[in-house]
């Protein structure tokens, strides 16, 4: 039942998509970084970043079996790539207090870990470990059909400065790659600010 809660929410995320404008890029700030956004992509709206906080707190809820006011989870950034026919590729990133029965070693294996555990996961692939403004950074890739739409994804799960972020790319197959790309142009930019 709490993979299900956790996949509808994921879901509910993923709808989020269909939002906004086709941008420019160019810079932007969150509460915790600073990134360049590449041509075509566009930041979310406050309630956009609202929408992400409350379906990411439900799922994790959902998934952890606690209540939601038991996490500190929230959306630092959502952003929009090029708009499509049927879906809007999107970036969210997630912060929240890395949980004391976790800790900051297992945060990231944690992280990733729980995607396996969801209904509809499939090609599951660890990829190399990255860098993110000198915190060390691990990601994968996996496919899934949440709504019935078959959706790419790669998450990226790091710790800076005892704080746990995960940053994830949807896309539909015939966009991922070069979104998946935008994502590493992205984090090549980012800048910490705290």
């Amino acid at each position: 039942m709490a993979g299900r809660a956790a996949a509808l929410a994921v879901s509910g995320l993923i709808l989020l998509a269909g939002c906004g404008e086709e941008g420019e890029g160019g810079p932007v700030s969150a509460p915790s970084f600073d990134a360049v956004l590449p041509a075509g992509w566009t930041e979310g709206d406050d309630s956009d970043v609202d929408n992400a906080t409350g379906l990411a707190t439900q799922g994790a809820a959902a998934a952890l079996g606690v209540p939601a006011d038991q996490l500190n989870l929230e959306a630092e950034a959502v952003w929009f790539g090029p708009e499509s026919e049927d879906f809007r590729t999107n970036i969210n990133v997630l912060a929240e207090e890395i949980p004391p029965s976790v800790g900051e070693d297992q945060y990231v294996e944690t992280s990733l870990g729980t995607v396996s555990e969801l209904p509809g996961i499939e090609g599951l692939e660890d990829l190399d470990p990255i860098e993110v403004d000198g915190d060390a950074a691990e990601s994968i890739e996996y496919s899934a059909a949440p709504a019935g739409q078959p959706l790419q994804f790669r998450a990226v799960a790091l710790v800076h400065e005892g704080e746990g972020f995960n940053i994830t790319v949807t896309g539909p197959d015939d966009e991922f790659d070069g979104a998946s790309e935008d994502l590493d142009e992205i984090l090549a930019s980012w800048e910490w600010t705290d």
